[in-house]
């Protein structure tokens, strides 16, 4: 593959996550613009939420916890002439007014708010041989910055990034990158990463060398962290590979928030996972490991934003990252072709506790569902059930019904 297509490919779909970045060319006239810059979603989310034996679906004040919403999601990309293209998009929810029903438990769209909107990107990008750019705010692929990434729900993108990415594709077989990002951006508002304007500094590469198998590792730096008031470092590296049928991913992590660095309070976080197709399955089972620190593995929960938390390949919402408590986390998940649709299955268990042994919490998770696509349209239908046995023996269940359905174009 030539490296200036390399570098579109490579920076579209990997570095600037959809953003269309052309090799150089003769500056030319800007071109009329027509449908296929643009691109949305509109969508509805619901779920209701009870904790033990509590009605499911009983949305009386301080006994339920039901939230819905309709979203929406408006962008564009465009190359407007020679190297220089721009992108943005926009977002906005409501609950339609159903006032009565509480929006706070994660219709995933900001907590509190029956009505919003947010311009999520505003970007330029620009291409120099074979180094890409993108300038304002973006959103960032966790395959690329497991640290500081984007995640989005029902169409809406939770945390985006303000700054700058380049890439280059000098080396062969290899994606060099870097950021400088000055401020986080989610739901309308705006955190700052560093005090005094400072910023969160990135930088790392992507190598596919060997066959079947992509290495990838970067690096992180934020000077004096605003909320902090110290320095935070991190690391993670990563390891994917295909053998036949089979594929399996490693990674590694490393955070710690200290002017200092002591290697003795950092959080160390390690995963593991096996996937493959067997049959009309697929299924795949994943560990992760996290030590005793306090340091969180999301710069969007380190830097102050509390969307974010992050375990390598055993992501789930039956755990939480406890300060000063070492984690274990299994996760198992199947899927299977029935009728339109797929019915998928997942199982979890954590397991916390101090070096000591003393403090002990455990939860086991699991849901069911059916996701199918009619008209266009992706729907997802979930059962949830966790169970959760504190340090000091109170144990919690909690249920939940969630529905989701969103049409793109």
């Amino acid at each position: 593959m030539k490296k200036g297509l390399l570098l579109s490919v490579i920076a579209s779909t990997m570095i600037f996550a959809g953003g269309d970045i052309a090799p150089v060319e003769p500056a030319a006239a800007a071109p009329k613009a027509d449908c296929s810059d643009f691109y949305g979603s509109v969508g509805a989310y619901y779920q209701s939420q009870q904790a033990d034996s509590a009605d499911l679906f009983d949305t009386t004040a301080g006994v339920g916890a039901t939230a819905f919403s309709v979203v929406t999601t408006l962008g564009v990309e465009k190359n407007l002439f020679g190297a220089i293209g721009f992108g943005a998009e926009v977002s906005g929810w409501s609950s339609l007014g159903m006032g009565e029903i509480d929006n706070n438990i994660g219709a995933r769209v900001p907590a509190g708010t029956m009505e919003g909107g947010q311009l999520s990107e505003l970007f330029l990008t620009a291409s120099f041989g074979n180094t890409a750019a993108k300038f304002g705010r973006f959103a960032a692929p966790a395959s690329l910055s497991p640290f500081a990434w984007t995640d989005s729900w029902a169409g809406v993108k939770d945390v985006t990034f303000e700054g700058v990415m380049l890439a280059n594709t000098d080396v062969e077989d290899t994606t060099l990158y870097g950021a400088y990002i000055m401020n986080l951006f989610a739901f309308d508002t705006r955190t700052a990463i560093g005090a005094d304007e400072g910023g969160l500094f990135a930088a790392g590469f992507v190598n596919k060398s060997i066959e079947n198998t992509t290495i990838s590792a970067v690096g992180y730096y934020v000077p004096d962290a605003a909320i902090l008031g110290e320095d935070l470092v991190a690391a993670f590296a990563t390891v994917n590979s295909k053998l036949g049928n089979i594929k399996v991913d490693l990674q590694a992590g490393y955070v710690d928030v200290a002017e200092t660095v002591d290697l003795d309070d950092a959080t160390y976080a390690a995963g593991a996972r096996v996937s493959g197709s067997f049959g009309a399955f697929d299924a795949s089972l994943a560990a992760s490991y996290v030590n005793d620190g306090s340091a969180s593995l999301s710069a969007t929960s380190a830097l102050g934003n509390p969307v974010g938390g992050y375990w390598l390949y055993t992501a789930g919402e039956e755990n939480a990252q406890l300060d000063g408590l070492a984690t274990t986390a299994i996760q198992a998940k199947i899927s299977t072709k029935v009728g339109i649709g797929k019915l998928f299955g997942r199982v979890a268990t954590y397991t916390s506790t101090d070096g000591a042994g003393a403090q002990t919490e455990t939860s086991l998770g699991a849901r069911i569902g059916y996701s199918f696509k009619v008209a266009g349209i992706a729907t997802s239908v979930q059962y949830r059930f966790r169970s959760h046995t504190s340090y000091d023996d109170v144990d919690t269940d909690r249920h939940r019904v969630r529905v989701q359905a969103v049409y793109k174009f």
